[in-house]
């Protein structure tokens, strides 16, 4: 009897063995078909260029880390996920940074821990940031927000993003048709934007009325 349930724990043991190393050789099999492809875009911490597909281009701040993120000036960042230079837009009145590609519509605001992605919000852990003047987004976020993938290469203290099937596709339909933006989505996106004007010329005229009545208060005081 004692035989048999030794055999049993023998047979039990070798299953599990079996079991755990079937599924670490297909984590390092999907690992290493993840590192074989090649990324679309590197940053490096502390570097102040990057590449896109392999080529080089110099960026005139640094990547840097910040709470556990990655931060890249907002025009390079856009830049090496192939937003248009045209559809980089900075909104003074919002301190926001609007962005568009094909049919998709980003906007994020510095200091609040949050995106809009045509129009729907996604929260996230830290804000974009004003140093010196220039803005900072965090890398993970908006490469998302735009379908990439993104990996973190702690040895070589590089962030890498990758296209998949969708950001591929996408760009297939950008090259035959031009800006790749269906005609609806478009009117979608003027109007959206021509409604973020008015409310940007309400909160201004709102501004200038609170100011006048300051201005009343005190000549009156």
């Amino acid at each position: 009897m004692r035989k048999g349930h030794m055999a049993r724990a023998w047979t039990v043991a070798w299953l599990v063995l079996i079991m755990t190393l079937g599924l670490a050789a297909v984590a390092v099999a999907q690992e290493a078909s993840t590192a074989a492809e090649p990324p679309h875009a590197v940053f490096a911490i502390g570097d102040d260029s990057y590449t896109v597909d392999g080529v080089k281009y110099d960026m005139d701040a640094p990547a840097f880390i910040r709470e556990g993120r990655t931060f890249v000036p907002v025009r390079f960042m856009a830049r090496a996920i192939g937003v248009p230079e045209g559809n980089i837009v900075w909104v003074q009145a919002r301190h926001e940074v609007q962005l568009r590609m094909d049919s998709v519509m980003v906007q994020l605001r510095v200091g609040e821990p949050r995106l809009w992605r045509n129009g729907a919000p996604v929260e996230m852990d830290v804000a974009p940031l004003n140093l010196n003047g220039r803005v900072y987004l965090p890398v993970r976020y908006l490469a998302e927000a735009f379908d990439h993938q993104v990996a973190y290469d702690a040895l070589r203290q590089q962030v890498r993003i990758m296209e998949n099937d969708r950001t591929r596709e996408r760009e297939r339909l950008r090259d035959q048709s031009g800006d790749g933006v269906p005609d609806q989505t478009r009117e979608q996106l003027r109007d959206q934007t021509q409604e973020q004007l008015r409310d940007q010329t309400q909160d201004q005229l709102q501004q200038q009325d609170r100011e006048q009545l300051r201005d009343q208060d005190r000549l009156q005081g």
